[in-house]
């Protein structure tokens, strides 16, 4: 699923970033469960660049938030009772800043 993202907050320069920081969905209506990647390109975890959290949201409400650590991969499951009527991802990277589905 191709996903259109924009950079929401963080450094304005946002040219060569985008490939690392959109959020990649993958939906499973049957299994209920949103999958969500950051990066078309897999962004790197490590102790001083890493993606602290990802966020689900219906509209602008949040429904989760899956919190990370360095060195785990940037990825995130959600399972919903039912799917979102207007579903955003949104993540933050320690270094460039939230990132949100459109």
């Amino acid at each position: 699923m191709e996903e259109q993202f924009k950079k929401i907050w963080g450094e304005k320069d946002e040219s060569g970033f985008k490939e690392k920081h959109a959020p990649v969905l993958s939906i499973d209506e049957k299994e209920m469960k949103i999958s969500v990647a950051v990066g078309k390109v897999e962004h790197p975890s490590e102790t001083s660049h890493f993606i602290q959290w990802i966020e689900l949201l219906d509209e602008e409400i949040s429904l989760e938030k899956i919190y990370l650590s360095p060195f785990s991969k940037p990825k995130a499951v959600f399972y919903v009772k039912e799917m979102p009527r207007n579903m955003k991802v949104r993540i933050f990277c320690n270094l460039h800043g939230t990132w949100q589905s459109l």
